[in-house]
């Protein structure tokens, strides 16, 4: 069994892949986005459950753990529709590791393959279908914190176009445009 997991054609939502994730107006430190797995995509479900079940039985002593402790939850039970109909799990990287080293950004790759170097220059944007690679692992509340499974972010690839969801990019230079039009000079 491989450590990673591939998600093919799921939505994307809020993807942060080369600034760290502000939360509550509190970076982070984490790159991160959210894939939309349809119910109906049965495989990538079990295939998920499964390695959540491995990693119980070998770091938890097969214990399981409350669902908020588990990294897919059920979309149906979100307070947005677009979470509706769907599995929700949510992956992270960290920038900077542990002996405060940065840690690489995920790879995310464009339509065509081509890593892409920053924002501007990448397809993925909130709501586009894309490809992902998580792998999951097992916290073990060392620190205090609650045990739990969480994904771990490693790529993610655009792979088609869908309507974006949340707020996107204004398009300052049309939206100056659309002004100029509307003004009445006699006023």
């Amino acid at each position: 069994m491989t450590d990673t997991i591939k998600l093919a054609n799921v939505r994307c939502i809020f993807p942060n892949l080369f600034k760290t994730e502000i939360y509550q107006g509190k970076d982070t430190g984490k790159y991160a986005i959210t894939f939309l797995i349809p119910k109906s995509n049965e495989k990538a479900k079990s295939e998920i459950d499964e390695k959540i079940e491995a990693l119980l039985k070998e770091k938890n002593k097969g214990k399981q753990l409350e669902d908020n402790r588990l990294p897919i939850k059920d979309g149906d039970k979100k307070d947005k529709d677009y979470y509706a109909g769907h599995w929700v799990i949510k992956a992270t990287a960290n920038a900077v590791g542990k002996n405060g080293a940065l840690n690489e950004k995920p790879v995310a790759k464009n339509a065509d393959g081509v890593t892409a170097e920053d924002e501007a220059s990448c397809d993925i944007y909130s709501g586009c279908q894309v490809h992902g690679i998580i792998s999951l692992w097992f916290y073990d509340g060392a620190s205090g914190y609650p045990k739990r499974v969480s994904a771990n972010l490693h790529g993610v690839k655009f792979y088609k176009h869908n309507d974006p969801i949340g707020q996107g990019n204004v398009d300052v230079d049309s939206e100056f445009d659309d002004i100029e039009m509307e003004i009445d000079d006699d006023i």
